[in-house]
């Protein structure tokens, strides 16, 4: 099954331009993968029937199961700044659960939902960026970022039914 079948999607936002993807990339200096823009041009902010997959929790010390939706990317500049601007705001703080002052830069979120599924830039700018998930609420110390699958293609290809 590839996830980002037709019969996968139970809803979206509709298709949107791809001068807006082109902006958001040359605002971000980045590249999207084609497979993302290609998907994300029909079904922006889609929401996929089986959306789970799993990757390994560095702070767990084993497997987890998470899920994926896609955020609308009109959003995305909007999440960039808000996580950027959170990391430099509490730089500082001594407030142990407060996850956000830990966000890298040059991670791009697709998927937000407390954590992020994120396109990975900090190596490499263009169109093949790994995937990871940002947890919002590491502490100091914890690993923050943890690896999913080295593609988007890659990730999408784990993607099945919610297993429990």
């Amino acid at each position: 099954m590839n996830a980002l079948d037709e019969k996968n999607i139970y809803r979206d936002n509709g298709p949107i331009d791809l001068s807006i993807i082109s902006l958001i990339e040359k605002t971000l200096g980045i590249k999207f993968p084609k497979t993302y823009v290609n998907f994300i041009t029909k079904h922006n902010g889609a929401r996929l029937e089986n959306n789970a997959f799993e990757f390994f929790d560095q702070n767990l010390n084993q497997p987890s199961e998470s899920s994926l939706h896609f955020d609308d990317i009109t959003d995305m500049l909007g999440h960039v700044w808000v996580l950027s601007s959170l990391s430099t705001e509490f730089k500082n703080d001594p407030d142990p659960h407060r996850g956000y002052h830990y966000f890298p830069q040059k991670l791009v979120p697709f998927s937000s939902d407390g954590d992020c599924i994120c396109f990975d830039y900090r190596n490499d700018p263009m169109e093949w960026p790994p995937i990871v998930m940002w947890h919002h609420e590491a502490c100091e110390g914890d690993v923050n970022v943890s690896f999913i699958a080295n593609t988007f293609e890659e990730f999408i290809g784990m993607i099945h039914e919610y297993r429990g």
